[in-house]
């Protein structure tokens, strides 16, 4: 990676300030100012680089500014393979920018973000955040249909859960195909897939009680993450 100028930054501040407006966030490769191409995967932050009111994301002097005390943390970006992660908190009007990094895993980009007192991460699949409090563990005083802290659904909507949804493990297919899944209750959004099955979408290798084992080993893993402290069988 070559060395990034001031003038790099300031391009990249407001190129990414601009799609973040427009998409809710977006993954830039610095040295090219353009969004990164990544189809699959997750992003999470290891460097938090600034915070931007949305109200002052249009003034041009400050952005110059900001860029200028991103210039000053460029070593974070000419390391390795990192991006630079831009991504809007409707919640609080802010513009989040951080040094980000790749994983194929749910689960380690999870860990890592928690590691790094993140407050989301970024599916590319799907081209949105996940937000960790929205998969967070439900309060202890509620009580899930099975009495733990994941519920299993299939097929079917969750049932409410006071105000908030804990993860959801669920399954759907047809036949000998299918897949398992974990998904968010709260939003709706899956967030890792587990296929089986023996026809062409699918993955003939991996039976169905491996994908089920799997969906459950990784939902607890997160559960354990962000301290659900419930487990599921």
């Amino acid at each position: 990676m070559r060395e990034l100028t001031l003038n790099d930054i300031a391009r990249v501040i407001r190129f990414g300030i601009a799609e973040t407006l427009n998409n809710g966030g977006c993954t830039v490769v610095p040295e090219e100012c353009r969004t990164a191409d990544i189809p699959q995967g997750y992003l999470y932050g290891i460097h938090s680089l600034l915070q931007i009111p949305v109200d002052q994301c249009h003034d041009s002097r400050l952005v110059l500014s900001y860029a200028a005390l991103v210039y000053r943390d460029r070593d974070q970006l000419e390391c390795g393979d990192r991006y630079v992660g831009f991504w809007l908190d409707t919640d609080t009007g802010t513009v989040h920018i951080d040094v980000v990094e790749y994983s194929a895993s749910l689960v380690d980009a999870i860990a890592e973000a928690v590691d790094n007192g993140e407050l989301a991460i970024w599916d590319c699949g799907q081209n949105c955040g996940i937000r960790l409090s929205d998969i967070s563990p439900i309060r202890p005083n509620d009580q899930s249909k099975n009495g733990k802290g994941i519920r299993t659904v299939n097929g079917v909507q969750p049932w409410s859960v006071g105000d908030h949804y804990p993860l959801i493990v669920s399954s759907r297919g047809q036949g000998s195909s299918g897949e398992w899944y974990i998904w968010n209750g709260s939003t709706g959004q899956i967030l890792q897939r587990y296929a089986f099955g023996n026809s062409l979408q699918w993955c003939a290798d991996v039976t169905e009680d491996d994908a089920r084992r799997r969906a459950y080993r990784d939902a607890n893993r997160i559960a354990a993450l962000l301290r659900t402290g419930s487990e599921v069988e």
